[in-house]
């Protein structure tokens, strides 16, 4: 079970590391009013800072934003 536990906080701790500009613009502008929208599936804003998802060879795209209430 500790072996488990330590491959999970492991993985979430590479995740965070590799995504922590992300996170940080995310945290900031969620002090600032911004809320999690659902948009579905659109293309990527060259402006925006995101993590994209991607299945197969199509193109990466996002699910949801930072949008300003």
């Amino acid at each position: 079970m500790a072996v488990v536990t330590i491959i999970v906080l492991g993985f979430l701790t590479l995740f965070y590391v590799d995504n922590q500009e992300f996170m940080d613009t995310a945290k900031e502008q969620m002090k600032q009013g911004y809320e999690w929208e659902y948009v579905g599936p659109q293309e990527l804003d060259s402006r925006a800072k995101s993590i994209p998802l991607q299945v197969g060879k199509d193109n990466p795209f996002v699910i949801f934003k930072l949008k300003k209430k």
